[in-house]
């Protein structure tokens, strides 16, 4: 699920330290350059993009969750594209490659359920209790 920017979330710089309350802009912006993974999605026309994952804790959830940050350049100064996306899978299937992956599945999921109320008629169909 894609975040808005602005968001707030409590966050640590580095492990063993105070957390702070940080927009999730600000976060993008504290973490080192050397955070970013180098990951090239491929398609038809490849894409090099550069993910950082976060842990956050974000206000009216219960668990901390996992924040990407996706650049499309290795710094922040750099980046003309940020996107920020938050996933409650943890342990030890979250790495930044996965999580890219997954999103860029979404489309098709999308394109899946589109397809299946136009041409089977899914549309029509109301369930009551």
């Amino acid at each position: 699920m894609a975040v808005a920017k602005n968001r707030n979330v409590i966050w640590s710089p580095e492990e063993n330290t105070l957390w702070r309350k940080n927009r999730l802009d600000e976060v993008a912006e504290l973490i080192t350059p050397l955070a970013f993974q180098k990951i090239t999605l491929p398609r038809e026309k490849t894409k090099t993009v550069w993910v950082a994952l976060v842990q956050v804790e974000i206000s009216r959830l219960k668990e901390n969750r996992t924040v990407a940050i996706v650049m499309n350049a290795p710094s922040v100064s750099e980046a003309t594209e940020i996107d920020y996306l938050l996933t409650n899978v943890n342990g030890q299937k979250i790495t930044a490659r996965w999580l890219i992956g997954t999103y860029t599945k979404r489309n098709w999921i999308e394109v899946f359920y589109r397809e299946a109320k136009e041409w089977l008629g899914l549309k029509e169909y109301q369930m009551r209790g």
